[in-house]
């Protein structure tokens, strides 16, 4: 009984494994990287919506936002802030 279920595990594990390979080898309805589209590109200006959230990120940073003199922060906290 043992054996059994050893052996159906054993089939099991490799009809799964080889599923996976044939799924994920399967080829894909995409044009080949060489070869032109069909659709041309559009023409839009080129916007980086990152690197604008940075510039704006860093554009209202405060001057302290990650290190401080230990005597402003001594007075901040003695100044409740």
């Amino acid at each position: 009984m043992r054996a059994i279920r050893f052996r159906l595990f054993t089939v099991l594990l490799l009809l799964i494994l080889v599923w996976s390979f044939a799924g994920c080898t399967q080829a894909s309805n995409l044009p080949a990287a060489g070869t032109p589209s069909s659709v041309p590109a559009p023409n839009t200006p080129a916007v980086n919506p990152v690197a604008d959230a940075a510039k704006a990120y860093f554009a209202n940073m405060p001057q302290d936002v990650y290190k401080i003199a230990e005597k402003d922060f001594v007075n901040k906290v003695k100044a409740n802030k």
